[in-house]
């Protein structure tokens, strides 16, 4: 047994350094995930505030290839019993944007032909500018706060956005807080519009409309179900 405790302490004196850096190592460890916690329980309750303000959604789908009758999945959704479903709401991608004479990379938009709030689920939450929300004016347009935060974005700043047949340019009317697109990682944001200015900016381009359906269910453990829903009613989407 001596023999062993020499050997062992032996072993950790010739090496001290290591030893010493993998301790600090997992005391680092302990620090982070302690904080990490600490973050999360005093976060938790500011996002599930947020999320049931704007009735936040489960589930969002994305009809992107035309194939389905969007209409009529939309319709399907709504008439399930224990889900709400949002109103459609329609867009085409877009990826060239305009900021301060500096074009932004590596960002996926969304360009939303914005109907009237509330949309029913997924709705876009005041951050800065109106209080209440109906839909943007002309000329203007709301951008997330993952956006705004990221580049310095402020009310009455110009984007113009430059995939199109000619660059288009707009004022920014609103910063709101979108739930489901505005991590703050993100390289996606939602581009809110309003209906006039969508038609003469989008309706030049071959793209396919596109639409968002937002989804959310009285039990969130529900949104494993869609496939049997659909099965029974003899509808596939």
């Amino acid at each position: 047994m001596r023999a062993i405790f020499t050997l062992c302490w032996g072993n950790l004196r010739k090496r001290k350094l290591q030893n010493t850096l993998i301790a600090l190592l997992i005391a680092l460890s302990a620090l982070l995930v302690s904080t990490a916690f600490t973050v999360l329980m005093n976060t938790e309750n500011v996002f599930n505030d947020r999320h049931t303000a704007a009735h936040g959604a489960h589930e969002v789908i994305n009809m992107t290839r035309g194939l389905h009758d969007e209409q009529l999945v939309a319709d399907w959704w709504s008439s399930q019993e224990g889900v709400d479903a949002s109103s459609l709401i329609p867009y085409k991608p877009w990826t060239g944007l305009v900021f301060n004479g500096e074009e932004l990379p590596n960002l996926y938009l969304y360009m939303i032909n914005t109907p009237p709030m509330p949309h029913g689920v997924n709705n876009p939450l005041p951050g800065t500018g109106p209080e209440h929300l109906t839909v943007p004016e002309v000329g203007e347009i709301w951008i997330p706060t993952s956006l705004a935060y990221k580049y310095n974005m402020q009310i009455g700043d110009e984007l113009v956005f430059t995939s199109g047949s000619a660059p288009a340019q707009f004022t920014i009317g609103a910063i709101v807080i979108d739930i489901s697109h505005g991590g703050p990682f993100s390289t996606t944001a939602r581009i809110w519009m309003n209906e006039a200015d969508y038609r003469s900016t989008m309706g030049s381009l071959s793209t396919q409309e596109q639409y968002m359906l937002s989804l959310r269910y009285a039990y969130p453990e529900q949104r494993n179900t869609g496939s049997v829903l659909s099965r029974r009613s003899g509808r596939r989407f």
